[in-house]
């Protein structure tokens, strides 16, 4: 076979190959029970393991969910008659949330695939419940909030310190929730009441609790996510209705910059950031399934998910409408979060991208052939 011929058919079946393994949108399911739905709010480091919650009738039950074994109940705590996963640590072993009923107080708990379902605690002088929301890399450290005697106030747990209260930011009302903590354990974001009123803020235990401030024009700030070693922070901005929102990203040099809308839309809520920093999603509108989504990066400015995926993926969605991107994996090529299936059913998503080194070397490739096929012609 001729070298252009070769060349060429390695191309096309390197795009098959390509195609196989890579982009497509799939349903996590529902449990039995209730009507049907389910959201994904987490994604381990290789995206193998997909944790959220799904409608089994009056409350809802967390899950777990992976390619072979598909959407499997984690079940409830004692005493609680629903639960709901909200995070899961780097290898997919450690899955966090809360335990909820018709009663209060809600209990924040930690499963294993050895301990299973386990009540964290609450924090000192208690008067209310509890609430896990991530988890670091290796499950070690997880952050949530809490009623304490103080008002609500975000903690970082360790099995060996238990639940520590994280304080809030100087100013108004005590009063503070933790949502994320990087990877590496290190950094935990979330909002506080401040002088301000509710204010973005930035944790470490060097130095503590600090306030990220607000966009101009804004007057209140929340922060949803940060990246790996806590360098990116991304969130949310107010104006004073509590109505227009407009998304944020945060780091130590530049501060808090918007991000921007899509055309068309008036709110949008920045819900998770890549392990870099260099990618941020989010949905437009204040509650999480109004949609559609955005992903950001600084070369293209914020774009319609749907449209990236459909035209620069060749994503065919099938149906879909993806409405939220909650979290990401480690390697940028699984997305989980929150749409509208093919039968107009709330259900959690798992996207699945080609790795962009096969798109890089397929492009070489492609553009290596032609040149070739310039210079014999």
């Amino acid at each position: 076979m001729p070298y252009r011929r070769a060349c060429v058919a390695f191309v096309l079946s390197a795009c098959a190959a390509a195609t196989a393994r890579g982009q497509s949108i799939r349903g996590v399911g529902d449990l039995p029970g209730g009507v049907f739905g389910s959201r994904a709010y987490g994604v381990s480091a290789d995206g193998s393991v997909v944790v959220g919650e799904s409608a089994t009738g009056p409350f809802s039950t967390a899950f777990r969910w992976t390619a072979a074994g598909g959407i499997q109940a984690l079940g409830t705590l004692p005493g609680q008659e629903g639960s709901v996963a909200l995070g899961v640590s780097g290898d997919g072993s450690t899955i966090v949330g809360l335990g909820f009923g018709q009663s209060p107080p809600d209990k924040a708990f930690r499963w294993t695939q050895t301990t299973g379902m386990q009540y964290l605690g609450a924090l000192p002088g208690a008067v209310g419940g509890s609430h896990a929301y991530s988890t670091s890399f290796d499950g070690s450290v997880v952050t949530g909030t809490g009623d304490s005697t103080q008002g609500r106030q975000g903690y970082r747990w360790t099995q060996a310190g238990g639940i520590q209260p994280l304080g809030d930011l100087p100013g108004g009302n005590f009063d503070s929730f933790a949502q994320k903590v990087s990877t590496d354990g290190s950094t935990i974001v979330g909002s506080s009441a401040s002088a301000r009123g509710a204010e973005a803020f930035r944790w470490t235990s060097a130095g503590g609790m600090q306030g990220l401030g607000t966009l101009p024009g804004r007057l209140y700030s929340e922060a949803f996510d940060v990246n790996r070693d806590g360098s990116v922070i991304v969130g949310i901005n107010y104006d004073a209705s509590g109505t227009l929102t407009e998304p944020f990203r945060w780091t130590p040099t530049g501060g808090m910059t918007a991000l921007g809308l899509l055309p068309g839309t008036t709110s949008g809520r920045a819900e998770a950031v890549s392990d870099d920093g260099s990618l941020v999603f989010g949905t437009t509108g204040i509650a999480t399934t109004n949609g559609p989504a955005f992903v950001w990066d600084a070369a293209h400015g914020m774009r319609n998910l749907e449209a990236v995926l459909t035209n620069d993926y060749g994503l065919n969605l099938a149906g879909w409408r993806v409405s939220a991107v909650y979290d990401l994996s480690a390697d940028n090529l699984t997305l989980v979060g929150n749409g509208v299936n093919p039968n107009g059913n709330f259900e959690g998503f798992v996207i699945a991208l080609p790795e962009p080194a096969a798109l890089g070397a397929l492009s070489m490739l492609a553009a290596s052939v032609l040149l070739r096929r310039r210079r014999r012609s």
